[in-house]
């Protein structure tokens, strides 16, 4: 059964405030949400670090010679690998945590495509919630509400 929009953007909005306090955390997948049709995927995030590699690699082929391009290219490599990878892991994480815990129609192609697990945070029987084969409206509707109590 399928419940109403409101009542998931109220649950969406139950998740992001648990989230937010740390009440509950969002495991991601990168190897399944990096996949090209992953609803939280912009290939932006990998291709600026390898334009400006590539770019840099060819003007100093110009400028210096096949050998020092050849260097360049090597770096240019290593840059992404060292640099690229975590640029991406990390506006993934966030693109997740803002955009897709912000707006129901992209939370729930999300959740549908998988590679997200909600963690219950201390709790005594470690509760997880897996997409797509789990309900995430159950899990947000059993955590507890925020405390006031501060």
């Amino acid at each position: 059964m399928t419940l109403p929009a409101d009542d998931d953007r109220a649950l969406l909005a139950r998740l992001r405030a648990a989230v937010a306090d740390g009440r509950a955390r969002i495991d991601m997948d990168e190897g399944h949400l990096t996949h090209i049709h992953s609803p939280v995927l912009r290939q932006a995030d990998d291709t600026l670090i390898l334009y400006v590699a590539v770019i840099a690699a060819l003007a100093t082929w110009w400028q210096f010679g096949t050998i020092a391009g050849l260097a360049a290219s090597a770096a240019g490599v290593a840059a992404y690998l060292a640099l690229g990878r975590t640029r991406r892991r990390r506006r993934l994480a966030e693109r997740v945590r803002v955009d897709a815990l912000s707006d129901i129609a992209l939370w729930r192609k999300l959740w549908r495509w998988g590679g997200v697990s909600l963690i219950r945070q201390h709790a005594s029987d470690d509760a997880a919630c897996h997409a797509p084969k789990d309900s995430w409206q159950r899990f947000a509707g059993d955590l507890d509400p925020p405390s006031d109590s501060r």
